[in-house]
């Protein structure tokens, strides 16, 4: 990262990113961290609930692409 603020700035950004989705799938969700573009979840529920979990973050903002 560019500066020492651009990894405050980027984990704030991801926060307000994800609080939404992740609060609504907050009873699937067992574990879920999060770390600039670093992602690890584990879901109690099936492939398409992560399908599901996957296709709202990718919509919430256009530049921003989980896989």
């Amino acid at each position: 990262m560019g500066t020492l603020f651009a990894v405050t700035l980027a984990n704030y950004f991801m926060y307000h990113h994800e609080k939404y989705i992740t609060e609504r799938y907050s009873r699937y969700l067992m574990l879920y961290k999060q770390f600039i573009d670093n992602t690890f979840a584990i879901l109690a529920r099936l492939k398409e609930t992560l399908l599901e979990l996957l296709d709202a973050l990718n919509n919430k903002a256009e530049r921003i692409t989980l896989t």
